[in-house]
């Protein structure tokens, strides 16, 4: 059994980051997965889903 206790308001505010950072400055260029996803099996499990889009 795991046991819980509620966080103390230091502790949650502890948890908490100095505030947002603007990720598209430093972002990278995209990475095409798909090369190796094929490779890897997984288009047999979501193929369905790219295929036939809902």
């Amino acid at each position: 059994m795991i046991s819980t206790r509620e966080l103390t308001e230091k502790e949650f505010l502890d948890t908490m980051s100095g505030g947002m950072k603007n990720v598209t400055d430093t972002a990278e260029r995209l990475t095409d997965i798909w090369a190796y996803a094929s490779q890897s099996g997984v288009h047999e499990v979501f193929g369905h889903y790219y295929s036939n889009p809902p």
